[in-house]
């Protein structure tokens, strides 16, 4: 996705503007997902953040039913870790915000600006999904959130190797 690509997705979003709300362009957000997805919607939100003149900034949310309980050594924040770390040796300015949280619903006010921009990577499907539940909170929330799909995204993977 190139910079003049970029402009069509930012009218839209203004088009379908909530009320008298505008977008939040201070930082494109990407909500991570899988590593898969999260590293698809990376590669859009940089185009974006280019275009923008914005700061690129990856939220993660990690569920327990006790916040206070130490990471699990499962905890796919490694996983992220490991993505982030490769894409700043790559030259890539990317900022990361995590959370503890006991629903995902519950950190969106504190995640978030009002009004952000947020690319989250998804697969479709016809049953609703968690992550489609997400998306419509963060929509409800008055969020601006861009739903990327790997099948029907064009990117560049040289970027990512």
């Amino acid at each position: 996705m190139g910079q003049e690509d970029v402009r069509p997705i930012l009218d839209e979003a203004i088009a379908n503007d909530r009320s008298t709300s505008a977008v939040c362009t201070r930082e494109i957000c990407v909500l991570s997902t899988s590593i898969d997805d999260t590293r698809l919607a990376i590669g859009v939100a940089q185009d974006l953040a280019r275009a923008l003149d914005a700061a690129l900034m990856v939220v993660a949310f990690r569920t327990t039913p006790d916040p206070d309980l130490s990471p699990r050594a499962d905890d796919p924040s490694d996983a992220l870790s490991s993505l982030v770390r490769g894409l700043r040796f790559q030259g890539l300015d990317i900022r990361v915000r995590s959370y503890v949280c006991g629903t995902e619903r519950q950190a969106i006010p504190v995640a978030f600006r009002p009004h952000s921009l947020i690319v989250m990577g998804a697969k479709r499907s016809w049953l609703p999904t968690r992550r489609e539940r997400l998306l419509r909170a963060l929509e409800a929330a008055g969020h601006f959130v861009l739903s990327v799909h790997g099948s029907t995204t064009h990117h560049d993977d040289r970027r990512f190797s």
